[in-house]
């Protein structure tokens, strides 16, 4: 595949990259269904996106602590690259939260704020993956363990499905009260 061995090597993470390239894949397919043919309709679509998005959090979250080369300059600068875009990412799907359901709804400013959301947890991806194929710099050194995987994965896939019954559950709430 398209850099697998380089990513292998140089960013190990827990799933294989061609894994991730199909999962990926998927979260787009959802992501399209949940929000644009499902905009502002109850679909399952929204449980299957933010299951899907949370895992794939999950798992950049433990390439950022795993599978970076941590003390050395590629890795520092990777680190910054991922920090960055995850606390940026956070803080636009957190505003676009507060565009759809907050005190002043406002479709510009979701629309603004969502859009961010799912451009820039790629785009710092994407920057962490080219650092890691064309900087030099040491190779990382994996220190994981199966269980820590499975509790993680599990939990991840559980608070996924908690948050969309919640949203599911305000949104019904919601839908009643008016």
């Amino acid at each position: 595949g398209f850099y697998e061995a380089e990513l292998s090597e140089k960013l190990p993470c827990l799933l294989p990259w061609s894994w991730m390239a199909v999962l990926l894949f998927l979260q787009g397919c959802a992501s399209f269904a949940a929000d644009v043919h499902s905009l502002a309709k109850s679909s399952w679509w929204h449980a299957a996106d933010a299951v899907e998005a949370s895992v794939l959090v999950a798992i950049y979250t433990e390439v950022m602590v795993f599978g970076l080369g941590h003390g050395s300059f590629r890795g520092l600068l990777q680190l910054a690259v991922a920090l960055s875009s995850y606390a940026g990412a956070i803080m636009a799907f957190i505003q676009s939260r507060r565009a759809r359901t907050g005190e002043n709804p406002s479709p510009e400013a979701y629309a603004y704020w969502h859009t961010l959301w799912h451009a820039i947890f790629p785009i710092g991806a994407a920057a962490v993956v080219l650092i890691s194929v064309y900087f030099p710099g040491p190779v990382p050194q994996s220190s994981r363990s199966a269980a820590g995987y499975c509790c993680a994965v599990l939990g991840t896939i559980a608070a996924g499905l908690l948050w969309s019954a919640y949203n599911s559950f305000v949104s019904r709430s919601a839908e009643k009260n008016q």
